[in-house]
């Protein structure tokens, strides 16, 4: 079974984006990216290992550098995750985030074929400095 999860972000101030999270999984090589929608590049991916617990616990996905995200420019956080159980998700998201001088809005993809997106999906964080 592949989980594929994507999410549209967009800010309205320059940041930094470090390690986001994931929600637990029996997948054993998750595989994360960051693309930039404008331009079609990916500015950060990264493939893991990772082996679950078995709990509802999140991990995190370290990218090898800090993402710098530009303002008023939407980027797709994705998840794709690969195994034959189901994943935990998150739910109750919303789509509009207000933290310090920094505001984040995320909305649903038409990527997103298995019903994640802005609500309930794979992604419960996004770590960044501004």
């Amino acid at each position: 079974m592949i989980v594929l999860h994507f999410l549209p972000l967009n800010v309205d101030n320059l940041i930094h984006a470090r390690p986001e999270a994931c929600f637990s999984t029996i997948c054993e090589v998750p595989s994360f990216r960051i693309l930039n929608k404008r331009q079609g590049v990916s500015v950060a991916q990264r493939v893991i290992e990772y082996f679950s617990d078995g709990s509802s616990s999140t991990f995190a996905v370290s990218f090898d550098y800090p993402v710098q995200i530009e303002p008023d420019t939407f980027y797709t956080a994705s998840a794709v995750l690969d195994g034959n159980e189901l994943s935990y998700f998150g739910q109750e998201g919303v789509t509009e985030v207000q933290c310090g001088k920094v505001t984040f809005q995320f909305q649903c993809s038409s990527d997103s074929t298995n019903g994640t997106g802005v609500q309930g999906g794979q992604i419960p964080e996004l770590v960044f400095y501004a």
